[in-house]
C-alpha cells in the first residue's frame, strides 16, 4: 500500500509539473516578445530558457520515476496502480504503538522467558529434605539374632544439599541477562516514542501547511474573477489568465501531495504494527 502511495504522490507531482512546464513555456514566450522587441535584455529570456529546461528534465524525471513504479508493483501483484482504491488510515494510538509493536512484544515475551529461567536457575541450588518410610510383617526366624515375628515401621528423614561453589555466578549471570533484556525494551519503547512523536510533528506540519495553501486558494479566486475582468476589458491578456489559472491548479495539487504524505505516514504506523499485512 505504501508503494501505491507513493505512485500516487509521484503522478500528482507530474501534474503539478507539468503546470509548471505549462506556464515557463508562457513565459519564454512573453519574454520572446519583449526581446524581439527590444524591451529586455537576452540574459532574462536566457533565464526563462533555463528555468524551462529545468522544468522539462523534472517531468522526464518523474515520468522515469513513474514507469519503475509500475514495474516494482507489476512484479509483486496484478494490481492497477493508476485505478486500484486505496483504504483510508486512520492514527494510530501511541500506546498500541509502543506496546504492540512487534520487536518488542518479541523482546517482551524473551524476558518473560529468561525470568522464569533465572528463578529455575535459582531453584537448583536450594537444599531439598525428602521423607522415607516403611511398614510391614516379620515373621520369627530363629536363624537371626533378632528373633522377632510382627508388624514393623520405619522412618528416615533426607537433607540433599547440592555443591554451590559456583552457584552465586550462575545465579547472577541469569539475573544479569534478564535485567539486559529488559533494558533492551526500554531502549526500544523510548526509541518508538521518539518515532511517534516525529510522525505526529510531520502530519501536523502537513496540516498546517494544507490550512495555509486552503487560504491562499481564496485569494487566487479573487485574482482569477479580477483577471478575467481585465481580459473581458482589454487590459489582460489571455496569458496572464492562463498562468494564475495553472498556479491554482499547482497549489490544489500541493494539497493533495500534502495528504498523500499524511496518509503514507499513517501506512507507515499501521504496517510497523502489522508488517505481514504490507504486500506492496
Amino acid at each position: 500500500f505504501i508503494a501505491l502511495l507513493n505512485y500516487r504522490k509521484n503522478s500528482v507531482l507530474l501534474d503539478q509539473s507539468r503546470k509548471r512546464l505549462e506556464n515557463k513555456g508562457i513565459e519564454v514566450f512573453i519574454k520572446r516578445q519583449l526581446y524581439d522587441a527590444g524591451k529586455v535584455d537576452i540574459t532574462e529570456l536566457n533565464n526563462a530558457l533555463m528555468a524551462k529546461s529545468v522544468e522539462q528534465k523534472s517531468v522526464a524525471s518523474l515520468k522515469y520515476s513513474l514507469a519503475e513504479q509500475r514495474y516494482e508493483i507489476a512484479k509483486l501483484s496484478d494490481i492497477n496502480p493508476e485505478n486500484f482504491q486505496l483504504p483510508r488510515f486512520e492514527l494510530v494510538g501511541k500506546e498500541q504503538f509502543v506496546e504492540h509493536q512487534l520487536d518488542v512484544e518479541y523482546s517482551r515475551a524473551q524476558a518473560d522467558t529468561l525470568k522464569n529461567l533465572s528463578g529455575v536457575t535459582g531453584s537448583r541450588y536450594l537444599p531439598t529434605l525428602s521423607l522415607n518410610g516403611d511398614v510391614g510383617y516379620r515373621r520369627y526366624d530363629p536363624q537371626e539374632l533378632s528373633g522377632y515375628s510382627g508388624n514393623f515401621y520405619s522412618a528416615g528423614v533426607q537433607l540433599t544439599l547440592p555443591l554451590t561453589y559456583n552457584a552465586s555466578a550462575t545465579i547472577q549471570e541469569a539475573q544479569a541477562t534478564y535485567l539486559k533484556e529488559n533494558a533492551a525494551i526500554a531502549d526500544k519503547k523510548r526509541e518508538l516514542d521518539a518515532a511517534y512523536a516525529q510522525v505526529i510533528e510531520k502530519i501536523e506540519s502537513y496540516r498546517e501547511s494544507i490550512a495555509i495553501t486552503s487560504e491562499n486558494l481564496i485569494l487566487y479566486n479573487d485574482l482569477l474573477r479580477a483577471i478575467e475582468a481585465g481580459v473581458n476589458a482589454g487590459t489582460k491578456t489571455g496569458y496572464d489568465l492562463q498562468t494564475l489559472k495553472n498556479t491554482k491548479a499547482i497549489e490544489e495539487l500541493e494539497i493533495t501531495i500534502n495528504e498523500i504524505n499524511i496518509q503514507i505516514l499513517l501506512a507507515q504506523l499501521h504496517f510497523a504494527l502489522n508488517p505481514s499485512k504490507e504486500l506492496l
